[in-house]
């Protein structure tokens, strides 16, 4: 069963530039050294509005490049700058693709399947770790299979320390604790266990209700779902069944047929669900687009 994610998908397919080939080669196949790849290749596309520190030698327009959805782009763009077309050095934001946790995900994919390694990617939400009650942040990680353990590992592809104070192990984080699955949150939701509205892009204050909450939560399923399906999308793609979903009330979304976290396998193929030949993406600068993903679909 694993070996069905040693395989790339359209999106995550490296492409045949020479160039590209020869840098994943020359990598090695460890965990930590795929980690160190990727942590070296995104730079927030969030810094360039209101980060801690935006950088003055990356401009504006280049925030354009956060809607670049194959591996094999991202990987040309990134091997172009900084002097050296290589994935082993430490590279300064301005020498990196813009980009966010989505795009570090799928270049681990990309690596890791190289290297014959099962890998898929989780859209989850990640924990600001608050003692009293945490909030849980959009983002995405990869899941890599332990033959020996025999269990799936969740990895953190784009914070760059190994482990921090929190006590998290970048290379095995915990469900529930780190890091929790969207499926996962949605059925701690519909249990009880947690607040909805602790989830979402930037649970709080002024955040449209269709970026947290049971909106939130039904959208980071479906696309939970999709990236399972080794379809990699952009997290603001947006297709079938979340079309009708920003206006709804939050007990709207939670019965609504088809968005439930409880059943993941086999879903994909439900009307509705599976990922459609034309999706509806925000695009930098123009707002929502319709976008034709037919490569995504081996189309």
């Amino acid at each position: 069963m694993a070996s069905y994610w040693t395989t790339q998908s359209p999106v995550s397919d490296q492409g045949t530039s020479p160039v590209t080939t020869t840098a994943i080669a020359a990598l090695p196949s460890s965990l930590p050294s795929l980690r160190f790849a990727t942590t070296n290749a995104i730079y927030h596309f969030t810094n360039l509005e209101h980060g801690p520190s935006p950088n003055p030698d990356i401009p504006p327009s280049r925030k354009a490049e956060k809607s670049l959805r194959y591996a094999s782009s991202i990987l040309t763009t990134l091997l172009s700058r900084g002097g050296s077309p290589s994935l082993s050095i430490p590279r300064s934001p301005a020498d990196r693709v813009v980009g966010c946790s989505r795009d570090t995900a799928l270049l681990f994919l990309t690596l890791a399947r190289s290297k014959g390694i099962p890998a898929r990617g989780r859209v989850c939400f990640v924990s600001d770790k608050d003692p009293t009650e945490p909030v849980w942040l959009d983002h995405v990680i990869v899941e890599v299979y332990d033959a020996e353990q025999k269990r799936w590992k969740m990895v953190e592809t784009m914070a760059k320390d190994g482990t921090e104070e929190g006590g998290e192990d970048y290379l095995d984080l915990r469900q529930g604790v780190d890091i929790m699955t969207a499926p996962a949150a949605w059925k701690a939701a519909r249990e009880g266990t947690v607040n909805p509205l602790r989830f979402g892009v930037a649970p709080g204050e002024g955040m449209p209700d269709f970026l947290k909450g049971w909106h939130y939560l039904a959208h980071n399923v479906l696309h939970d779902l999709a990236w399972l399906g080794k379809k990699e999308m952009l997290l603001w793609d947006h297709w079938g069944v979340q079309g009708g979903t920003r206006g709804m009330t939050g007990e709207e979304v939670t019965g609504r047929e088809g968005v439930t976290g409880d059943e993941v396998e086999g879903l994909l193929a439900s009307e509705g669900l599976g990922v459609t030949k034309m999706v509806g993406t925000v695009a930098p600068d123009r707002g929502m687009v319709e976008e034709d993903v037919s490569r995504v679909l081996g189309l």
